[in-house]
């Protein structure tokens, strides 16, 4: 009595092939979701430059109300976003924000959806997904050297939605729980 399908000479190589070929898949997805991307900054703004120093990188920023700078209309991951450049109280980067206004509901939620694709990507996971009124959302992203926070917000009766990423440097605190 015969138990086992009946396999042709080449069903052994075939079954090692597949064998492989699930391993590799398998170690792919490991290394690849467990690799989250060191951030010291954001982009070529590294935290703890001085104004002088975002300036030579952008020389298009101008100074702000509150002693940051501002970057209008730059293009990032195939969209237009306002940035700006926060300073702590010795005068280095502690932060970058990039936002931007849209007036249709479709549109924001198309680029919320490709931005956060593109942050689970270099990121992970975030460590918390939020739904908030209106319609928007909150995801937070935490590593050693970096917060990230997504967020979309809803206007109610102005027909207005923000997307807003910030990139932050971690407090003290923050960090020791690493």
């Amino acid at each position: 009595m015969r138990l086992l399908p009946r396999m042709s000479s080449s069903a052994p190589l075939h079954r090692l092939q597949t064998i492989s070929n699930c391993f590799s898949i398998a170690c792919a997805i490991l290394l690849l979701g467990s690799t989250v991307a060191k951030a010291q900054g954001w982009k070529d703004a590294k935290w703890g430059m001085t104004v002088a120093q975002i300036q030579k990188l952008y020389p298009r920023a101008t100074q702000t109300v509150d002693k940051g700078l501002g970057l209008e209309n730059y293009d990032y991951q195939g969209g237009v976003y306002n940035v700006a450049f926060a300073f702590d109280g010795q005068g280095g980067l502690r932060e970058v924000t990039l936002s931007r206004l849209f007036e249709q509901e479709s549109v924001v939620k198309s680029n919320a959806e490709k931005l956060r694709a593109l942050l689970v990507h270099e990121y992970g996971m975030p460590a918390l997904s939020q739904e908030t009124e209106l319609g928007g959302f909150r995801l937070i992203w935490n590593t050693p050297d970096l917060k990230l926070l997504l967020r979309l917000i809803a206007f109610p009766g102005q027909s207005n939605f923000l997307l807003a990423t910030s990139y932050e440097k971690p407090k003290a605190e923050d960090v020791a729980k690493f």
